[in-house]
């Protein structure tokens, strides 16, 4: 697969998932999120059709369509699919992205990711397949996004260009060698999950997008919270270079501008 050159997704991203796909936050919330980010700086903007069956891609596509599209990074992801199933098949990958274009109302991406994928789906089929989809110009760059075994066998085939993986304090044993193993191959990292440990796992509030991620990690049950504040786990984890982007989520307008701030302390001490 011919790969393109390694991109600049910038040190921060920002991802349109979670409660952004569900009925907890406005569409209108997450578009203003959205552009607040992008006026601030943020330019690499992740999601996929299994958020909320595909609402969450509608949603950046919203804002997309009034947004300087060539200086933004966009990704969306397949495997995982908005009809709550999962498919690694050609045909499906291939029915998935254009069904994502579609909602996004743009003609490529960025950045593909292949959604949590098994080892034994990684194979010769599929990146032929995936091979032709980038030569058709559907997207540029490829990416994993996933948690286990498949992360060593995606680095060792040099077939993709992005790494997603979890970068949290709980994760790093595993991950933080995978990471190194994945920069020295020219793979770009991008480190998830590396701020959800500040967050306290019962609390009340009157914020619906907080029961979303209590209810989460509950299911998941991958919880460890560590005392540390949100804010300082941020600064940590933009000061971590195993990660060259951290990917981050928010519902409120406050926390993107903290974000903003902390990238500007980060320019400053640079």
């Amino acid at each position: 697969m011919g790969k393109a050159e390694p991109p600049d997704l910038g040190r921060l991203g920002f991802g349109i998932s979670g409660p952004h796909g569900s009925a907890m936050v406005p569409a209108r919330t997450t578009c203003k999120l959205i552009e607040q980010a992008i006026i601030g700086g943020i330019r690499t903007f992740d999601t996929g059709p299994s958020y909320g069956r595909g609402e969450a891609e509608r949603r950046l596509g919203q804002v997309l369509q009034e947004a300087d599209r060539k200086s933004l990074f966009i990704s969306t992801k397949a495997g995982q699919t908005e009809f709550g199933t999962s498919d690694f098949t050609p045909a499906a990958l291939r029915d998935s992205l254009q069904r994502s274009l579609d909602r996004l109302g743009i003609s490529s991406v960025d950045g593909f990711f292949l959604h949590g994928p098994a080892s034994n789906d990684l194979n010769d089929e599929m990146f032929s397949a995936l091979d032709d989809l980038r030569r058709q110009g559907l997207f540029t760059y490829l990416g994993i996004a996933g948690r286990g075994p498949e992360l060593d066998v995606a680095i060792a085939s040099r077939q993709f260009d992005l790494i997603m993986l979890p970068m949290g304090p709980g994760a790093l044993p595993k991950n933080g060698p995978r990471a190194d193993l994945a920069k020295r191959a020219g793979q770009r990292v991008i480190g998830i999950e590396m701020i959800s440990h500040s967050r306290k796992p019962w609390r009340l509030s009157a914020h619906p997008a907080d029961w979303w991620h209590m209810i989460r990690q509950v299911m998941r049950r991958d919880h460890a919270p560590s005392g540390q504040k949100p804010l300082s786990a941020l600064r940590q984890a933009l000061r971590n270079a195993q990660a060259d982007t951290v990917l981050s989520s928010t519902t409120r307008h406050k926390h993107v501008q903290q974000w903003l701030d902390c990238l500007d302390e980060l320019a400053d001490a640079s």
